[in-house]
């Protein structure tokens, strides 16, 4: 990749990197950046000051906006695409080295190793009250359930660095100690939070094609929750046992408040 040189130094370049020096006593070995504006700032300072440029792009707005690439004319005036990729473009190529997004990051963890199984599926903010990861829990203990159906949520961060909340980051730890105690690995699949709302409508229509549920749960007490999951978790694997088959017609979808 040709390292492509930027010769205009501006006095807030040469402040910033003053500072940055009397602070940590010393010239840093190098400097990470972070999103377009991180990396672009970090790509005038590894040159001003001689260092090298770790450049993090994430998923450069793809996961977000698809072909925002290809017709980035459409989303500019709300988005200023233009200058989001100028910006990628000129730090990108001064970066010494580049980490990009995760699979994990942009897919989920886990996979499914039988796709035929009808899905118990659920969409929801990462926290307490919504209690993804007491439906993990109750899925996990059912093992009829799971010989007869895969559980795919949608829900937070994979990865407990990316979270600020003390709430969510609690929730995120849970989730993967859930998935490591269980051995969920095969049956289960955790997507982070997504904001495209048209494919998140395409998740529904395949509910729908495969038989599956949706499962809206929401606490605003305490006393019924298990008794609620011992419930409806023996109810879906009566339906999907094929004693009681689900239409193709509708998701049948379950609201359990606790």
């Amino acid at each position: 990749m040709e390292r492509v040189h930027i010769k205009k130094r501006s006095n807030t370049q040469k402040d910033a990197a003053g500072e940055i020096a009397a602070e940590l006593q010393g010239t840093p070995d190098f400097i990470i950046g972070n999103y377009s504006d991180g990396n672009l700032v970090a790509s005038l300072l590894s040159y001003k000051m001689g260092i090298t440029h770790c450049n993090i792009a994430h998923a450069l707005e793809k996961t977000k906006y698809p072909d925002s690439d290809i017709f980035w004319k459409n989303f500019d005036e709300k988005y200023h695409f233009s200058c989001q990729f100028t910006t990628d473009i000129i730090a990108m190529n001064n970066a010494d080295f580049i980490i990009t997004s995760t699979y994990q990051e942009i897919a989920g963890s886990g996979h499914l190793d039988d796709r035929s199984k009808p899905i118990l599926f659920s969409m929801a903010r990462l926290d307490r009250v919504k209690d993804i990861t007491g439906l993990v829990e109750a899925f996990a203990k059912c093992a009829k359930l799971r010989e007869l159906a895969n559980l795919v949520v949608v829900a937070g961060y994979n990865d407990v660095k990316k979270s600020k909340d003390r709430e969510e980051i609690a929730e995120i730890e849970k989730m993967h100690e859930l998935i490591k105690t269980h051995k969920l690995f095969r049956q289960f699949r955790w997507i982070s939070a997504q904001t495209n709302r048209a494919r998140n409508g395409e998740l529904y229509r395949y509910i729908v094609d495969t038989h599956g549920a949706f499962v809206q749960v929401y606490i605003y007490g305490s006393g019924l929750q298990s008794r609620l999951y011992r419930g409806f978790i023996p109810y879906l694997a009566y339906v999907w046992s094929g004693r009681c088959p689900a239409t193709a017609a509708y998701v049948p979808t379950l609201i359990l408040a606790c």
